[in-house]
């Protein structure tokens, strides 16, 4: 497993290398201009209504399949995924016909701050966008799906195609129309994976669409049923995100764009966690679940964990001690002032923090899924988010867009220390393995601190990302080898080989 899990996050490090790429890109060419606050903000309230009607259903699709799949035979399974597909599209249809029709009522959801000519760019934005909804969500239950049949690897290297191709249009259109460049290339993204996703499912021979079986409202209503426990926290967290996106709004041009900058390198880093942890660990420890294999449910569940807390390790220590040289590197464009670097440097570093403690709630929570305890998770992630929303209303006011990240890692937090209490198997065990990874976690942060006090002046950005980023890896690995690690045995035999 852990060599699978290795090679999938190469390929998606790989592919965060082209979105880092990517993000230059962006703000070289539209910096914090109000077309790019347009473009976030409608880009956003698409990705928020989707999760917010079938955010549940994504999460618990892999782990409710593969219950069916295990108690009914594969047959059944696939009928009622059918169904599942059906009306998934047929509501999302509808969804991008309201929103179309009714889109000016959104646009003043979504940007309270907004003057009339504002809204009315940010208008035609989202009736560009909303078709997406559409096939994003034919995109996450075929991916869901194949990942089921153990197909990790293919969509990866789509989406990391997908990544490259946006990069082009965007060097090539930018200049020329540009925003719209973005739409351009987001589209082709799209419209890409979900060809290569249709011709995988053909290729493995994945009875879903030559599957005769009827199509039934009841098949649907299994899934969807299920994961309705968590909407109530999905469409909270959906409020939350819109909500930060229009306080923002209201705190001066650009600052939508610059609150973006500050969290995107740690939505990168959650994102392929969190990917990891749907494609192997949820479908490994449901199986041990179902097969009541406690000790093998454990083992998986640790491999991964610890595995994910060595990642954040490294990036937690680079933006807590050098962010403002990251933000610098990436960023220094003319279209970014120096004020607004300091700001995104500072959002950066706090958001930073929030990877380790969204890992976490997030790590526990599948835990909880995959072991039938849906209604506590879903009750702590409404907990979760409702303590999010509330110290974003209470704090805005008074620290602007320091509230932002303030708020996320705190809701998250106590979401993740009350998800922990609830861990299904062997908690003291888990309890004693999280000291000792945070422990390690400090003391890489530690060293860099001290390395940054005695430091001489003068080195380039370039020298000092370069420098701490050797300097943490080495130290993580004398770590691993002082606090005996499991994967110091990895990184023995690579070091042997190197």
């Amino acid at each position: 497993m852990i060599r699978k899990i290795s090679f999938l996050f190469l390929l998606r490090f790989a592919k965060i290398a082209l979105s880092v790429l990517s993000l230059w890109l962006s703000a070289k060419y539209f910096g914090t201009s109000i077309w790019r606050d347009v473009w976030l903000l409608a880009l956003n309230g698409i990705v928020v209504l989707d999760a917010a009607i079938w955010g549940p259903l994504n999460e618990i699709f892999r782990t409710k399949f593969i219950f069916i799949r295990e108690e009914e035979g594969e047959q059944q399974a696939l009928t009622k995924v059918r169904s599942l597909f059906f009306f998934t599209c047929l509501v999302s249809v509808a969804l991008v016909i309201i929103v179309a029709c009714f889109r000016d009522f959104f646009v003043g959801v979504l940007a309270p701050g907004f003057d009339s000519k504002e809204l009315t760019s940010l208008s035609l934005m989202l009736l560009v966008l909303i078709p997406a909804l559409l096939l994003n969500q034919v995109n996450l239950l075929l991916n869901s799906l194949l990942n089921a049949y153990h197909s990790f690897v293919i969509p990866d290297i789509v989406a990391f195609v997908g990544t490259a191709v946006n990069i082009i249009l965007l060097i090539l259109l930018a200049p020329v129309i540009g925003i719209f460049s973005l739409v351009i290339s987001y589209y082709i993204g799209i419209l890409l994976l979900t060809g290569l996703l249709v011709w995988q499912v053909f290729r493995l021979k994945i009875g879903l669409f030559s599957n005769t079986g009827p199509i039934k409202f009841s098949y649907f209503w299994i899934f969807f049923g299920f994961s309705l426990p968590f909407f109530y926290s999905y469409f909270l967290g959906q409020i939350s995100a819109v909500l930060e996106k229009s306080l923002a709004s209201t705190l001066g041009v650009g600052m939508v764009s610059m609150v973006d900058y500050g969290r995107k390198f740690s939505e990168m880093l959650i994102t392929v966690l969190l990917g990891i942890l749907m494609t192997f660990l949820v479908p490994s420890i449901s199986q041990h679940f179902i097969r009541k294999d406690y000790s093998a449910f454990y083992t998986d569940f640790r491999k991964i964990y610890q595995w994910g807390l060595l990642i954040i390790t490294i990036f937690v220590a680079l933006f807590s001690v050098i962010p403002d040289s990251i933000v610098r590197f990436f960023y220094n464009e003319d279209s970014i002032s120096v004020v607004e670097l300091a700001t995104i440097s500072r959002l950066s570093s706090l958001y930073a923090w929030g990877v380790l403690v969204v890992f976490l709630y997030f790590v526990f929570g599948m835990a909880l899924l995959s072991s039938n305890n849906k209604k506590k998770y879903a009750y702590l992630a409404v907990v979760a988010q409702m303590i999010t929303i509330g110290l974003n209303l209470l704090l805005v006011r008074h620290v602007r867009e320091i509230a932002f990240p303030v708020a996320y890692i705190s809701g998250h937090l106590i979401g993740a220390a009350f998800m922990f209490i609830f861990f299904p198997f062997q908690i003291k065990k888990l309890l004693a393995l999280t000291i000792k990874y945070m422990g390690m976690m400090a003391s890489v942060v530690g060293i860099l601190f001290a390395l940054d006090c005695f430091l001489p002046l003068g080195l380039s950005d370039v020298q000092l990302i370069v420098l701490y980023t050797c300097v943490a890896l080495f130290s993580l690995v004398l770590l691993s080898a002082i606090f005996r690690l499991d994967e110091w045995k990895y990184i023995s035999r690579l070091l042997k080989w190197l």
